[in-house]
């Protein structure tokens, strides 16, 4: 089986499984999952965490905005691989579920965006890794996306750079 056929037959796979799941359509699917394997095309980037990170992914847009933070990761550094195997080793750590992880990680971006900032990938993984171990983490019934938006109102995101 060719790279293609296999990359068509996990889009279509991913993307019945998380129409199936609600909220976004097949087609829906089947279009972001294609364009964002288009867009990492020539990327080092590992195809099994991918496909784990577009499993996780609650929306289309969430794993477009996935796609843009790993291309901008793999941009700027030459590779993306240790992107797929620190969310792995963090999520590992940590009580929360990738899906949880992939909130977090939006709410991140929203809050950056909100107060135009920004700040590369891998640091957002690292905040959100020790956001992990508060205290408020370890509560039960504790959310990821509440915890981190917690973590940023009380002790910030001094090291964000300002956009213009």
């Amino acid at each position: 089986m060719s790279q293609k056929t296999l990359a068509r037959f996990v889009v279509a796979d991913i993307a019945r499984e998380n129409a199936v799941r609600g909220g976004a359509s097949l087609e829906e699917w089947s279009d972001v999952l294609r364009r964002g394997l288009e867009g990492l095309r020539g990327q080092d980037v590992e195809p099994e965490g991918l496909a784990q990170i577009a499993r996780a992914c609650r929306t289309p847009e969430q794993f477009a905005m996935m796609v843009r933070l790993i291309s901008q990761h793999c941009r700027a550094t030459g590779t993306g691989k240790e992107i797929f195997e620190l969310i792995r080793k963090h999520r590992d750590q940590a009580v929360f579920s990738l899906t949880e992880w992939m909130d977090a990680l939006e709410a991140f971006t929203g809050w950056l965006e909100s107060h135009h900032h920004n700040l590369d990938f891998l640091n957002m993984l690292n905040y959100i890794q020790c956001a992990t171990l508060l205290p408020e983490a370890k509560s039960p019934g504790a959310h990821l996306e509440e915890v981190l938006l917690s973590s940023i109102e009380k002790y910030g995101v001094s090291w964000a750079t300002s956009r213009r």
